[in-house]
């Protein structure tokens, strides 16, 4: 069911109307000054959009930003947690293989 929206030619206001058929044309009077001189306007719409197309749609330099933000974290460089694991061969008890 449409949503209609109208203009009042006297006193400027807005009006919707809920129009039950598309071929339906309703009586439509101004809701603020009651007169029957209006003009139907475009309505919006809303589109249903899955979380990956509002992902899809970000602009690019937000996403650069993002990027820029992660690499100053201390999850971006993994590496340095390597460097400051043992080895096996050095660690006084290094425990029981892990069998993968």
């Amino acid at each position: 069911m449409p949503l209609h929206e109208y203009s009042c030619v006297d006193c400027s206001a807005r009006t919707e109307v809920l129009v039950r058929t598309a071929s339906a044309r309703p009586a439509v009077r101004c809701g603020k000054c009651g007169s029957n001189r209006v003009d139907r306007k475009p309505a919006g719409f809303a589109i249903a959009r899955s979380e990956l197309d509002r992902l899809r749609a970000l602009d690019p330099k937000y996403k650069a930003m993002v990027d820029d933000e992660w690499s100053k974290t201390t999850y971006a460089d993994p590496m340095k947690y390597v460097d400051k694991m043992i080895p096996f061969d050095a660690a006084d008890d290094p425990g029981d293989p892990v069998d993968f």
